[in-house]
């Protein structure tokens, strides 16, 4: 089960997500325990 670093459940509305905070976030895949998290990363906007 993939779960964001805020605590929400990542559901079909990742995509939208994604592409609404780009250029200045992403999603960072990771694996802990053998469980998957994405854990928001974001550069400051200039």
């Amino acid at each position: 089960m993939w779960s964001s670093g805020l605590g929400a459940p990542l559901a079909a509305d990742l995509p939208y997500v994604v592409a609404m905070l780009r250029p200045h976030c992403w999603l960072a895949l990771t694996e802990d325990d053998g469980r998957g998290y994405a854990l928001l990363r974001c550069r400051p906007r200039d």
